[in-house]
Formats: C-alpha cells, structure tokens, sequence
C-alpha cells in the first residue's frame, strides 16, 4: 500500500472517530492532532489550511480546535502516572495552563491525592490545584536590621567611643573645609553625601555625638 493510501485510511479513520466520538474530547483530540500534523486535510479533502479543514470540514474554529487537542495531549501526558484520568475536557483544559508534562503530572498527582481525602474531582478543583502551581513566587525579603538590643552592644564604649568621637568629629570638619563652595564647585553635594554617610554611622552604632 502506497504512502498515499495509508494517509488517506488514516484520514478516513481520523474524521470517523471526531464524526463519532465528539462527546470523547481525548479520541477527537488525538484525531485532530494527527490530520493537523500529517497534513492528511491537503491530500484528502484538498484544503490549504488546517484552520479551513476545521472550519468547514467541521465548522469548528482553529482556536476550538487547537484547545481540543491541547487536552488531548494533556491527557496523554498523564497516562504514564496511572490509569485514573480527568473525565472530561474542562478537567484536562485546566492542566493545559502548565507547560510541561511533568507539571501537569504533578498537579494531577495533587488533585488525587486531594480526592482520597474525599473531595469530588471536578475542574474547579483542578483549577484551583493549577493555581497553586502557577502562583509568582513570593519576592524576597531583606533580613531584618539589627534590633535596638543588638545597636546597643555594637555602640563602642569608653576609650573607644571617645576615639570614634574624635576621628568622625574631624573627619567632619575636614570634609566641611574641602566643600566649601570656595573651593569646591560641588561642596554643597558632597557635603550632603558626607552628612548621609555620617547619620548611617550614627545609626549603625546607636550614637549621637556628632553634631549638625
């Protein structure tokens, strides 16, 4: 037999089951998928273009099409997990919101394991299971700043905070020459940053010995 003759058979074979079977979404879904890849609707029926197959073979649009065999794949895609299947296409429409098999299997292997605990599988349990696969994870969050406690042992004491006190108090006065509009064209803003700079130490070590 000819390469031909097989496809047309295959052709004929295909639009019997959609003709028969379009209450069984998965048998007119993997039909569909076939004529759409082997291109058989060119051979057999002479259209151009699948979505005109569909549409007047069956007067089915191409997007109705394209989400019967999105959940036929989705079907076949959880065969091998086991032989308890969604029972109907709203059931496998919800898993198509997944990209991969392996997460439709997994949210499938969810919505049993809800079930034994005696819950009614229906596409609303499916969909809210997809949900939870399909939620942006949380941003995260910076780790909390040191609490009050933790400043006040940070805070240097006795000779040491005296140092710092000198050092910074300097520094100080130091940069409030250097930025002097004077001689520094930019002083204001540098001065500004010094400042910033100064009340994040001032923060950090729960200090308030410099002055303004």
């Amino acid at each position: 037999m000819s390469r031909d003759l097989m496809l047309v058979e295959r052709h004929r074979k295909n639009e019997e089951i959609v003709t028969n079977g379009l209450q069984t979404f998965y048998e007119v879904g993997m039909a569909l998928a076939e004529i759409r890849d082997s291109k058989s609707y060119k051979l057999v029926d002479g259209f151009d273009t699948f979505e005109a197959y569909c549409i007047e073979r069956w007067d089915m649009p191409k997007p109705n099409a394209h989400r019967v065999i999105c959940c036929a794949k989705a079907m076949d895609n959880l065969v091998p997990i086991g032989t308890v299947l969604p029972t109907n296409e709203g059931q496998a429409r919800e898993l198509t919101k997944l990209k991969t098999p392996e997460e439709q299997q997994s949210a499938w292997k969810r919505v049993l394991e809800l079930a034994d605990t005696g819950k009614k599988v229906t596409a609303k349990l499916v969909k809210s299971v997809v949900d939870e696969f399909t939620a942006p994870e949380p941003p995260e969050q910076d780790p909390p700043g040191p609490s009050k406690e933790m400043l006040k042992d940070l805070a240097p004491q006795g000779l040491e905070r005296e140092a710092l006190e000198l050092i910074l108090k300097e520094a100080k006065r130091g940069c409030s020459k250097k930025c002097h509009p004077d001689v520094n064209p930019n002083g204001a803003e540098l001065m500004a940053e010094v400042n910033r700079l100064l009340d994040e130490i001032k923060k950090y070590y729960g200090m308030n010995f410099i002055q303004q």
